[in-house]
């Protein structure tokens, strides 16, 4: 419907402060085909980051400092060819 519509069409996204929990639904990467700049530091997000990510083709700026992830950078965030800034410290 209406918000896979919208999702889809989403070029910036800035969620960094909004106490976040849980890990990052893939569904919900899946549905930010569009996305360019992506924010979701200072929150608490755990688990593995979504390899999901690296199918976000235009992402220019990805920034998720200061939650709680696990484990390794997916391999596929190398599909990344425009981003230009990330920060996950």
């Amino acid at each position: 419907g209406g918000a896979k519509v919208f999702m889809s069409q989403l070029t910036d996204l800035y969620l960094a402060g909004t106490e976040l929990r849980g890990t990052i639904p893939h569904t919900i990467i899946n549905l930010m085909s569009s996305m360019e700049r992506l924010a979701m530091d200072a929150n608490a997000l755990s688990g593995t980051l979504p390899p999901e990510i690296g199918n976000l083709l235009n992402l220019r700026y990805l920034s998720l400092p200061e939650n709680e992830f696990t484990g390794r950078i997916p391999g596929n965030f190398g599909n990344l060819n425009k981003l230009r800034h990330l920060i996950l410290r």
